[in-house]
C-alpha cells in the first residue's frame, strides 16, 4: 500500500476539507438514508475546517438541522454551499465503527439533529 509523508497527508487534508467550503457560502454535512435520501442537514462554519495538523483537520462548529426530515441514517455526504459533493463516508452508532459515529441512527421527522466534532483524516 502507497504511504504519503506527513506534510503531503496535511496537503490532502487541507485540500479535502477546503473544497467544502467552494461556493458563496458555508458547505453542509448531509446525513442520508441507505437509498441516499436526505435525512438531515447541518450547516458548517467557514471556513469550515482548521488546517490540518498531523493529517488531520478538525470542523469548526457545526450548526444543528433544527427540523430535520428523518429516516434512519447510513452515510454522510460532505458537499459545498452549492450541494457538490466533497466526500460520502459510512455513519454507524458509536462504537460499531463508522467514519462517522453518532449516539442513534433513527432520525424523526422535525427532530434537531447536532453533530459536536467531527475530524477528517488523511490517508496515510
Amino acid at each position: 500500500m502507497a504511504t504519503h509523508p506527513l506534510p503531503m497527508r496535511n496537503k490532502i487534508a487541507d485540500i479535502v476539507t477546503g473544497l467544502i467550503d467552494g461556493g458563496s457560502g458555508p458547505g453542509f454535512l448531509l446525513l442520508l438514508t441507505e437509498p441516499g435520501v436526505e435525512a438531515a442537514r447541518l450547516q458548517f462554519s467557514k471556513p469550515s475546517f482548521s488546517p490540518a495538523v498531523d493529517g488531520v483537520a478538525e470542523a469548526f462548529a457545526i450548526n444543528n438541522d433544527i427540523s430535520a426530515v428523518g429516516g434512519v441514517v447510513a452515510k454522510a455526504r460532505l458537499v459545498d454551499s452549492y450541494d457538490n459533493p466533497v466526500l460520502t463516508c459510512s455513519v454507524t452508532k458509536i462504537g460499531d465503527g463508522g467514519d462517522i459515529q453518532l449516539s442513534a441512527l433513527q432520525i424523526g421527522p422535525g427532530q434537531e439533529v447536532s453533530v459536536t466534532a467531527l475530524s477528517y483524516v488523511a490517508p496515510p
